[in-house]
C-alpha cells in the first residue's frame, strides 16, 4: 500500500503547513481585533469576517473541526454586528476579541487529539 503511505504523508505534512499558516492568520486577526476603534470597529470586522470565514470552511479540511466551529460562531456574530450597522458594546467587543484568541487553543486541542 505505497500509495496509501505516501498520501498520509502528503496529508500530514499539508497539514502542518495549514497548522503553522492559521497560527500566523490568528495572530493578525488577534491583533487587528486589538487595534480596531472599539467605537468604530466596522472596517477592520469586514476583514475579520472574511478571514474567519475562510478559515471555518477550510478547517474542517484539515481536520480541525473545533477551529471550524469557533470560526464560524465567532465569524456569524461579526456578520450579525455588520447587518445591523451596530457596534459591539466594550464588554461583547472583549468577549469577542477572547474568541479569536481562543481559537488558537482550539488548533492545539484538535492536533493533540489526532496524536493521542
Amino acid at each position: 500500500m505505497p500509495d496509501r503511505a505516501n498520501f498520509a504523508m502528503a496529508y500530514a505534512a499539508l497539514r502542518q503547513q495549514y497548522s503553522a499558516h492559521v497560527k500566523n492568520v490568528l495572530v493578525d486577526l488577534v491583533n487587528a481585533a486589538a487595534e480596531a476603534e472599539v467605537a468604530n470597529p466596522q472596517p477592520t470586522l469586514a476583514r475579520l469576517r472574511r478571514e474567519l470565514h475562510q478559515l471555518a470552511g477550510s478547517g474542517g479540511s484539515f481536520g480541525y473541526p473545533a477551529l471550524s466551529q469557533k470560526a464560524r460562531a465567532l465569524e456569524n456574530r461579526a456578520e450579525e454586528w455588520l447587518q445591523q450597522k451596530a457596534n459591539p458594546s466594550p464588554l461583547e467587543w472583549a468577549e469577542w476579541q477572547a474568541g479569536l484568541q481562543a481559537l488558537h487553543q482550539a488548533i492545539s486541542e484538535d492536533a493533540e487529539t489526532e496524536t493521542t
